[in-house]
């Protein structure tokens, strides 16, 4: 297979510009990244690997890097710089509160509406404000019903158990217009001697629809795996929903949180709504329930969101996948109206790349999260595309939504007692036999690098994957083997290194 390692100078006399090739490591993987894939039986064959200093026209280290392959989670970096590109850092999301009826002293005498537009940060606390802005502009009562309008995207046809048979992942929550905390309730246990069985039980969100029963024993001792085993069932009777609490619980064991998809998009919301309007001391008189507004609903109170460009930490420091996909789903509603589908943010995205002149002729984005078994793209359109990001006018906003190695997000605890801590920008990925990192480092002669790994290889752990990125990432940090061409521009003062013109726009940094 073919891999090179080679770098371009732009060498400076006068008014002459001469192009200087220098091999900096002979052909070849780099020896420690080598010894790494072979330790975990990671053949090269499986591995396409791009690195380029930002400055310069070529990549000075490349293998197999037309190859396509599944890039997990990293392709998210691809929906975000689309997002910043389509929206803009600034952008935010609305939920409306709209009433059909007549209002008069308090009380409406007809509908009070609740429409969403995506928002991925709706929390418990930012939907307790709306309701509480509602109350406090007059509403107190209710005499009609609270209708759930999440139209604005179309309802997935896929459910959450799909991809791997674990519908109660967070990770596999799908996109709705209209949802509260991520849609995941988190079931909280204590020991508690002044309640019923010694063991206190609470959602968050508190859901006034979700009736929970408790069969969970209190067992005095220290807390131990084999003494401390609650177990959550969720069922429904009579088309209502039972969460069932049972097992056993440590005396000596602090507070134990489990986050969990339990109900519908749609339950978690009016249970939710409910048990907040309800705490704002309005009163409800009909019932929750999912529908559209009619054209004749006036607005009565709106919220904005948090801004794009802090939702995009949630993206690729933490890698939500719920999120990104409500970022394509934005992506198509706003670039070619409502109702918002997967195929209208894929055109979206295709736009965006068009806009800045990239070609992924082997690109297949699916939902665009990376939570996908479809999903496609070549280590060099990776690099290309963060290339073209650090020249870009969002590049400080992309940037620092990626993981620091060392400090936040999916690498903080990686690297931390290493050189390169907090000196790498990374977006990290991994599926069952997928791992893969797409980001920027500095090394320490302070050159800005970008660095795209994609292995997928049967039979790979994870650990194995990260292992070979941090082996990648220190070597990259020393100064990925180029110490001797900087040494070589040096020897003369009338040298300057700097970008190489190949034809292209030269773009911007320094070497």
């Amino acid at each position: 297979m073919a891999h090179s390692f080679s770098m371009l100078y732009r060498v400076s006399w006068g008014a002459a510009v001469l192009l200087v090739s220098v091999a900096a490591l002979g052909a070849g993987l780099p020896p420690s990244v080598s010894e790494a894939m072979a330790k975990h039986k990671i053949p090269e064959e499986a591995v396409s690997l791009y690195l380029r200093e930002v400055s310069a026209p070529q990549p000075a280290l490349v293998l197999n890097e037309q190859v396509p392959r599944n890039p997990a989670s990293v392709i998210k970096l691809l929906t975000s710089l689309a997002a910043l590109d389509l929206l803009g850092p600034g952008y935010t999301w609305r939920t409306e509160a709209l009433i059909d009826g007549r209002l008069i002293a308090g009380h409406l005498d007809g509908n009070l509406i609740l429409r969403g537009y995506g928002d991925p940060y709706l929390t418990p606390e930012a939907l307790w404000r709306l309701l509480q802005g509602v109350h406090d502009r007059g509403l107190e009562t209710i005499s009609g019903n609270i209708v759930l309008d999440g139209s604005y995207f179309v309802a997935p046809l896929a459910r959450r158990g799909d991809f791997d048979g674990q519908a109660q992942r967070a990770y596999n929550a799908l996109p709705s217009a209209l949802a509260v905390n991520f849609q995941v309730t988190t079931v909280h246990m204590m020991a508690d001697k002044t309640v019923a069985g010694g063991v206190r039980v609470f959602t968050d969100p508190p859901l006034a629809n979700l009736k929970v029963t408790k069969r969970i024993k209190l067992v005095q001792s220290g807390c131990a795996s084999r003494h401390h085993h609650p177990q959550i069932r969720i069922a429904h009777v009579a088309g209502h929903p039972l969460l069932e609490i049972g097992g056993t619980f440590a005396s000596k064991c602090s507070e134990a949180s489990y986050a969990r998809l339990i109900l519908t998009p749609q339950e978690h919301m009016a249970g939710t709504v409910e048990a907040l309007w309800s705490q704002t001391g309005g009163h409800l008189l009909g019932e929750i329930r999912s529908g559209v507004t009619p054209s004749r609903a006036k607005t009565f109170h709106s919220q904005q969101s948090r801004s794009l460009a802090e939702v995009l930490r949630g993206v690729n420091k933490w890698s939500n996948n719920l999120i990104a996909r409500t970022l394509l789903l934005t992506m198509g509603a706003e670039t070619q109206g409502a109702p918002a589908t997967e195929a209208k943010g894929r055109a979206g995205i295709d736009a965006s790349l068009k806009q800045r002149g990239l070609d992924f002729p082997e690109l297949v984005i699916d939902n665009g999260s990376g939570l996908s078994r479809k999903t496609r793209i070549s280590a060099r359109s990776l690099g290309e595309l963060l290339i073209s990001a650090f020249r870009g006018p969002t590049m400080p906003e992309f940037i620092s939504s990626m993981a620091v190695a060392g400090v936040d997000g999916t690498m903080r605890k990686r690297l931390g007692d290493d050189a390169v801590k907090g000196r790498a920008h990374i977006k990290t990925g991994s599926l069952n036999n997928v791992n893969a990192m797409a980001g920027y480092v500095m090394d320490q002669d302070g050159r800005r690098w970008v660095v795209a790994l994609l292995m997928n290889h049967k039979g790979m752990l994870t650990w194995q994957g990260k292992e070979v990125q941090d082996v990648l990432l220190r070597w990259v940090y020393d100064g990925a083997g180029s110490a001797e061409p900087k040494a070589h521009m040096a020897d003369s003062p009338s040298l300057n290194c700097g970008q190489a013109m190949s034809g292209k726009k030269a773009g911007d940094g320094s070497s």
